[in-house]
């Protein structure tokens, strides 16, 4: 009986274990540390994701010759975890 041969998705899979288990490994040995964005750090992303959001629509304007803008909830910059609230 022929050996099968693996799927792509289950190369990806164990490609990706091993990535992971990489990473936990040096975190634990001290080679890799994780830690949070800063409060500035997380205002400068908010501030090229809302750059980009309107480069972009610009950019939509110029090649159509329209006055399109998309609605509010699509251009602003993403919601951060800790600014919503948990009930």
């Amino acid at each position: 009986m022929p050996t099968m041969r693996r799927t792509l998705r289950q190369l990806a899979e164990s490609k990706n274990a091993r990535r992971r288990a990489e990473l936990e490994r040096a975190v634990a040995d001290g080679r890799l540390v994780i830690r949070s964005l800063t409060a500035r750090e997380r205002d400068e992303s908010d501030a090229r994701w809302a750059a980009t959001a309107k480069a972009r629509v610009t950019r939509h304007n110029r090649r159509t010759g329209t006055s399109w803008t998309p609605p509010a909830d699509r251009c602003s910059a993403p919601t951060r975890v800790s600014d919503r609230s948990h009930d």
